[in-house]
């Protein structure tokens, strides 16, 4: 297996309501409320929102990211302190949590590598001010696979527009899909991700590749 870091800036990703192209600053930009805007922290480059606003017409901010991979992890900034929901679709699975994001890093494991994941995060609106930063992305990925076979062509809007979000209580699932040949079967791995998809504070190893 070997780690493929993803940008937080790459095309793969999707934000929603919109990316400002805002760039450079320490500091968020007031033409930028209510979407995504591209920031330095601390050397770090973020992709940060503070909720959702009038330019980008009150929607709740979320990113998606299409992948096939065994495991997903990414990282938070050591300030951000919005409550986020985390939703991971897998085949015609799906699961749902929420955190805060000062968690620091979220960690989704078990994954069926043969199968593409949808990763949705969206924020969560409180009584208090708060902004949600997002770092990079890394894939655990099989040894020497290619861009294509880990991040497949996105099949999402260039935007998605929903007035709020909830988060299911229970997992829904409907028909089986067999996930890989080194899987016991789809239910036993769908049950594998339902365990695992989970927030775990920690260090993410340093990746093999960047794109």
């Amino acid at each position: 297996m070997q780690n493929i870091t993803i940008l937080n800036t790459s095309p793969q990703i999707d934000y929603s309501p919109f990316l400002c192209n805002v760039t450079g600053s320490d500091s968020f930009d007031p033409s930028c409320l209510g979407g995504w805007q591209v920031l330095t922290l601390g050397g770090e480059t973020i992709v940060t929102t503070e909720g959702p606003g009038p330019q980008g017409a009150n929607i709740v901010p979320q990113m998606f990211l299409e992948f096939q991979a065994a495991a997903l992890f990414f990282t938070t900034s050591s300030s951000s302190n919005a409550t986020i929901n985390i939703t991971v679709t897998a085949g015609s699975t799906s699961i749902a949590t929420s955190a805060n994001s000062s968690v620091g890093v979220a960690a989704i494991l078990n994954l069926p590598e043969s199968e593409t994941t949808t990763l949705t995060v969206t924020f969560s609106p409180g009584q208090i001010p708060s902004h949600l930063d997002i770092g990079n992305f890394k894939l655990e990925v099989t040894a020497n696979s290619s861009p294509s076979s880990f991040l497949p062509t996105p099949t999402l809007p260039p935007t998605v527009s929903l007035p709020g979000f909830s988060v299911p209580s229970t997992l829904t699932s409907s028909t089986s899909t067999t996930p890989s040949s080194s899987a016991q079967s789809s239910n036993s791995s769908h049950k594998q991700l339902v365990a695992d998809a989970d927030f775990t504070p920690g260090s993410v190893g340093g990746g093999d590749r960047t794109l």
